[in-house]
C-alpha cells in the first residue's frame, strides 16, 4: 500500500514520503506494518528519487522551468543539458493541455 511514511513505516526515509509498504485490511480500517530500515544503499536511492520529486512539486508550484531543469538533472539518466532542455520543450508540448504555463 502506498502511505505516506508519517509513522516512520520505513525507519530511512523521510516521514513525508510516499513509501510502499505491506498493511493488514480488516473491518477496523487499514493497518499499515512497519518495515523497519531499508539498507543504506537502497534507502539512498529512495532517498534520491524523493529530493528529485520534491523538486518537481516545487518546479510547477511555481512555474519555474528553472526548477523543473534542476530537478531533470538530479536523474541519473539524464547526460546532457542540452538534451534535458529539449526533454522539458517536448514534454512540455505534449502535456500542454495538463500543465501550467512554465516561466
Amino acid at each position: 500500500m502506498n502511505v505516506p511514511n508519517e509513522n516512520l513505516a520505513i525507519a530511512n526515509l523521510p516521514k513525508e514520503a510516499i513509501v510502499e509498504i505491506p498493511a493488514m485490511v480488516d473491518g477496523k480500517g487499514i493497518h499499515p506494518e512497519k518495515v523497519g530500515l531499508l539498507p543504506e544503499a537502497i534507502a539512498a536511492i529512495c532517498r534520491h528519487q524523493i529530493a528529485i520529486q520534491e523538486l518537481l512539486v516545487e518546479a510547477y508550484a511555481a512555474k519555474s522551468r528553472d526548477l523543473l531543469l534542476a530537478a531533470l538533472l538530479l536523474e541519473p539518466t539524464v547526460d546532457s543539458v542540452k538534451r534535458a532542455k529539449q526533454m522539458i520543450d517536448e514534454f512540455l508540448r505534449l502535456q500542454s493541455g495538463y500543465l501550467p504555463e512554465m516561466s
